[in-house]
């Protein structure tokens, strides 16, 4: 069980790196990719925590993009292994960079409770900048 929901968590963030199509600055995904790198190596954490991170943390991320993005499957049908179904159209009210950056910063922040204050005023800086950009 732990080893595919590990395997669709790895496909989730392989799909949201991949994704062509989405509004997204495809920069967006790789700044928060290098500043979790960088939140990893300050805390010290050691390697099931730190791949636990990363895993829930782009998830997150892809949650906030698919739910912007009516082409994207959800996190549940991806991890589920369940066929693309179709949803509904947005109307373009929703801003992927917006959902995706609120919904990492949410699963950061619940995880990383007890990090140094410069390590959650960090990815505060960098979420706030990517919602103005």
């Amino acid at each position: 069980m732990r080893a595919r929901l590990t395997c669709g968590m790895v496909c989730a963030a392989g799909l949201v790196s991949c994704r062509a199509g989405t509004a997204t600055d495809p920069r967006m995904i790789a700044e928060w990719t290098h500043a979790l790198y960088g939140t990893i190596r300050v805390e010290r954490l050691s390697p099931p925590v730190a791949s636990r991170l990363t895993a829930y943390a782009t998830t997150a991320l892809y949650a906030g993009l698919a739910a912007a993005d009516s082409t994207m499957p959800s996190v549940a049908a991806v991890l589920a292994g369940a066929p693309t179904t179709r949803r509904e159209a947005r109307r373009g009210d929703i801003d992927p960079t917006i959902t995706a950056v609120t919904a990492e910063g949410t699963v950061l922040d619940s995880l990383l409770r007890e990090a140094l204050p410069t390590t959650t005023a960090a990815l505060r800086r960098l979420a706030d900048s990517l919602v103005r950009d």
